[in-house]
């Protein structure tokens, strides 16, 4: 029987060998119950947005076509939002210079010089919305994210098949291939081995970022399991398969329909009777990054591995985010050590 160094040394090497890649299945097979909660809720978005936009153009902008960008675009096409300080209430205008920016309170003009793949339009009371396709929007709003969320966002936009038709990573790679320069477009860049098949949503897709963040593999996700005691197949929304762990994101919307929250925990028992290790995750698990550290660090643990706290090659632009935190802070420093220096005389 091998000791405990002796193993955890086996499954380390093991979990070198894992598939960078995630496996994906399209199936979904939870017990029937439709998981439509999320869709929903996006295209209700959607139509109120769209109306709300109608009325705004009517009232303030007659005699012009407005094109709507950023977080209004992204409403207006069924697409889950990135965390972002923009705010969500106003309209995002697309503007082509300064001076065709107007001053109004409830908007907010984006200067965008650089092309745009298609314009998207929606029409409401014989009136038509205009706004930019996801592909472009997705370009205009990286200078307003963090590397992460440019790579949620884009994960986003590939579960949202705006206008019916399902985006891939070649779309996102072509239109990068333009010669033109903008602000994020190299977070654009490094965001492109990250878009693969969708997950269901954007916390799921900030599940994997953290576990890849923090130095672990990629998990296999909608990964199948036949639950013999349950007579059903089961899809999971993270796993780990080798090493018998399944993670699975817990929104509020499970817990909306009862009948959903039951078969959620029934599974759960079900695969913790097989042998597997269970982790249930919660919105606040992304509230700090010592949770979120928190979080990848109970993984580890579950695979009998320490964590190894960098990305693993493929995903080192994970470390984006924190290299330009703490250049920003030593940019500070020095700001604040010359001004002390000048007082001094």
């Amino acid at each position: 029987m091998q000791d405990d160094n002796t193993q955890r040394d086996s499954m380390t090497d093991q979990i070198a060998h894992f598939p960078q890649t995630a496996l994906r299945t399209t199936a979904d097979d939870k017990f029937g119950i439709p998981h439509n909660y999320l869709r929903q809720s996006l295209e209700d978005t959607k139509q109120h947005t769209a109306q709300q936009c109608a009325d705004f153009s009517a009232r303030l902008y007659k005699s012009r076509n407005l094109v709507f960008t950023c977080i209004t675009a992204l409403k207006l096409s069924a697409v889950e939002l990135p965390w972002c300080n923009l705010p969500q209430d106003e309209f995002h205008i697309l503007a082509s210079s300064d001076n065709k920016r107007s001053h109004v309170s409830s908007a907010r003009f984006m200067v965008w010089t650089h092309s745009i793949e298609a314009m998207q339009s929606i029409t409401i009371d014989d009136r038509k919305i205009w706004f930019t396709d996801p592909i472009t929007t997705w370009a205009i709003m990286a200078k307003f994210l963090s590397q992460d969320e440019v790579i949620v966002l884009a994960d986003a936009i590939c579960r949202a098949k705006p206008q019916g038709i399902p985006l891939q990573k070649q779309d996102f790679t072509d239109y990068l291939t333009m010669d033109e320069r903008f602000i994020g477009k190299r977070k654009c860049r490094d965001a492109l081995p990250f878009i693969g098949t969708p997950l269901d949503s954007s916390m799921e897709m900030r599940c994997v970022i953290a576990l890849l963040r923090f130095g672990l593999p990629h998990p296999e996700t909608g990964y199948p399991i036949v639950i013999t005691a349950l007579n059903r197949t089961v899809h999971v929304d993270m796993a780990y398969p080798e090493f018998h762990v399944i993670i699975e994101y817990d929104g509020d919307a499970h817990r909306l329909d009862k009948a959903q929250h039951r078969w959620d925990e029934r599974k759960r028992e079900a695969l913790r009777a097989m042998g597997y290790t269970v982790i249930v995750v919660f919105a606040d698990t992304f509230s700090s990054q010592q949770h979120t550290r928190e979080f990848a660090e109970n993984v580890a643990q579950a695979l009998g591995v320490d964590l190894p706290g960098i990305p693993l090659e493929p995903y080192t632009a994970l470390l984006n985010d924190q290299l330009l935190a703490e250049d920003r802070l030593r940019q500070r420093r020095c700001r604040a050590r010359k001004r002390r220096e000048l007082a001094l005389g």
